[in-house]
């Protein structure tokens, strides 16, 4: 399973980054794979958060672009979407 960062996410959505070619190709070829892509809530948010923000960008995404991104990105079919919860049950120290 592959699990971006959301720097790298942020990256491919960047076009002023120097490393926005090789991280949008590579986010890409992702999604466009055979592997699993795991997407957890805080790497979401923090695309949302960070790729809005004034301060962050010279030119920040709309929220409505940001919140489509992550969309499109969960309706892929090898995404996984990773909740960060523990399953208590495997642990022996939770009976």
């Amino acid at each position: 399973m592959i699990i971006p960062d959301a720097n790298l996410l942020l990256c491919a959505y960047n076009s002023d980054s120097p490393f926005f070619k090789i991280a949008a190709n590579w986010w890409e070829d992702c999604l466009s794979g055979d592997e699993t892509v795991g997407l957890c809530a805080i790497v979401l948010s923090s695309f949302i958060r960070v790729g809005t923000n004034t301060k962050a960008f010279a030119k920040p995404l709309s929220i409505e672009e940001a919140t489509d991104h992550v969309r499109s990105w969960l309706e892929v079919p090898i995404t996984e979407f990773i909740s960060g919860e523990i399953d208590d049950s495997t642990n022996p120290s939770s009976c």
